[in-house]
């Protein structure tokens, strides 16, 4: 019974452990497209109300923001963040994270190329 104990107890102590590995490249190289979207995103939200834009695009940013895919482990800032927290079900390799953050960074920056078109 006491090893049995011991090798439940051991198992909890390698699964809680590999939830806190070092991210990948790959992961590393996501975030870094990640935050690029979101620093264009700043930069459309300021152009949409320089041009008083809000009606035409205000639900398209919502939009683009609800389809955030968070990166596991990789924290982003919350503030102006509405996005979905609950646990992802969507399961992608990480190589494949990267194509998911630039599909993500293209919308954006095609939504900030058509307000300057205006």
């Amino acid at each position: 019974m006491i090893r049995l104990f011991c090798f439940i107890s051991l198992l909890s102590i390698i699964g809680c452990r590999s939830h806190n590995h070092e991210p990948s490249e790959d992961l590393k190289k996501a975030f870094s497209i990640q935050q690029e979207a979101l620093s264009i995103h700043q930069e459309v939200e300021k152009l949409v109300k320089e041009y008083g834009a809000e009606s035409a695009f205000t639900k398209r940013l919502k939009v683009w923001q609800e389809n955030m895919v968070e990166i596991e482990g990789m924290a982003h800032d919350h503030k102006n963040c509405t996005h979905n927290h609950a646990p992802s079900n969507i399961s992608v390799t990480d190589k494949e994270m990267i194509h998911v953050q630039q599909e993500w960074k293209d919308s954006i920056t095609v939504i900030k190329t058509q307000l300057q078109s205006l």
